[in-house]
């Protein structure tokens, strides 16, 4: 999660300065500068007084974003939570600084997410709140995002509803409260509002989401965002024949198609089945789903064929959720335990790969280790467990009825 959100700081560091002379862009990579000189920037203040804090700002952050992409999380979050402690007054009027600064704590923010500190997590949204007090809207709607994920449905919904009632219709605020209209079942209301919102032109719909500096770019992936929200709420609500003329509109990404397969292996439709499967270019996914399409209309001779081979592929680094799912199938828990928890060795905290260690672990009726893993994702639990049912229709319910396990049984009813 972390990893998608964090900038690119690098680009904001080298995006044109307006006011002329030497800017504390250009003093990044000096270094011997005493404290107590003149500013280079010719202000006439000591640098200490002048750039210093500033410079200070940006080299914590590139550092911290050197020590991320290299897998040196617990340093480049030390970086991080440095960076946070510069005194607002630094990069306040500061453009490019003060993006610097929200970059930085919304990257702190996931990263304690990430690894389950999820209390710490809202405590830096908070402080985050507080401190930049120009862009209210940002840190309101991570904190929607962070409730609805812990499971304070509720609270999140009614702050992201705010959001909208106060700060226009934002796309990223039209998300948040779709997605959460979703999770609870209110497909009627998650589809007027996505509706409402796909209709409106022009700037009315892109106030909120300009107020916290999104790019083109990412404006653009909101509102394919939306249309993958249309098509998962329509899915979900049974309203297949307006989601398959979404779909044909929108265009034939892997992910709805994968979507797609799984709401026509629930509902029994063969020849969209055969259709969609034709969108998936991945050979392992193909068998996959010809497995559980077999599974599931009783040739278990031709599922067991299938799914073998996505239950022993050698690369042990892909396909997690799927090498799970088919062992599973196949009645190999003591396998699927070993899958989930070898890419948990690998992604120490992985919410997919802890979920799908707790279904493997309630299919084992092990219910030490189901135990510790719902530990682990603590309030986030019924959450994953909802985002998988979306993702696979019907394959929990069908798991529990196959195996009658009761651990499994009380797992699918969470959801």
């Amino acid at each position: 999660m972390a990893e998608e959100r964090l900038g690119d700081w690098r680009s904001v560091l080298q995006e044109e300065v307006e006011e002329p002379g030497i800017g504390w862009q250009s003093l990044l990579g000096e270094t011997g500068l005493e404290r107590n000189a003149p500013c280079p920037c010719g202000s006439g203040r000591k640098y200490k007084q002048c750039c210093l804090p500033k410079v200070e700002l940006g080299q914590m952050a590139l550092l911290a974003q050197q020590k991320l992409e290299n897998g040196e999380i617990e340093a480049g979050d030390a970086l991080l939570r440095q960076a946070l402690r510069i005194p607002p007054h630094v990069w306040q009027g500061d453009a490019q600084l003060a993006k610097l600064w929200s970059e930085a704590a919304e990257s702190a923010i996931y990263l304690a997410y990430d690894r389950c500190r999820y209390d710490e997590a809202m405590t830096l949204v908070q402080q985050a709140s507080q401190t930049d007090v120009d862009h209210p809207q940002r840190w309101m709607l991570l904190s929607a995002n962070l409730n609805h994920r812990l499971g304070h449905l509720a609270e999140g919904l009614q702050q992201a509803t705010a959001l909208l009632e106060n700060h226009g219709l934002g796309l990223q605020a039209v998300c948040e409260v779709a997605e959460q209209l979703i999770d609870l079942r209110r497909y009627d209301e998650a589809l007027r509002l996505i509706l409402t919102a796909s209709v409106i032109q022009g700037k009315d719909l892109e106030t909120e989401t300009d107020s916290i500096g999104l790019d083109e770019q990412e404006l653009a992936q909101l509102r394919d965002e939306l249309g993958r929200l249309e098509l998962l709420c329509r899915l979900a609500d049974g309203q297949l024949d307006e989601a398959w003329q979404l779909w044909q509109r929108r265009g034939a990404s892997a992910y709805e198609a994968c979507l797609w397969i799984s709401a026509a292996v629930a509902f029994g439709q063969e020849g969209r089945f055969e259709t969609l499967l034709k969108a998936v270019d991945d050979p392992l996914l193909v068998d996959f789903w010809k497995g559980v399409w077999n599974w599931h209309s009783g040739d278990r001779a031709s599922a067991a064929s299938h799914l073998q081979k996505v239950a022993t592929l050698s690369r042990q680094d892909t396909h997690t959720e799927e090498r799970v799912a088919a062992s599973l199938y196949l009645g190999e828990a003591s396998q699927a335990i070993g899958i989930a928890e070898r890419a948990l060795a690998s992604h120490p905290f992985d919410h997919a790969s802890l979920l799908q260690l707790a279904f493997a672990a309630a299919v084992a009726q092990d219910q030490t280790r189901c135990n510790a893993a719902l530990s682990c994702l603590g309030p986030t639990a019924a959450w994953q467990l909802r985002q998988y049912e979306l993702r696979h229709p019907g394959w929990p319910d069908s798991l529990a009825a196959h195996w009658a396990n009761p651990l499994l049984v009380r797992l699918s009813v969470r959801w």
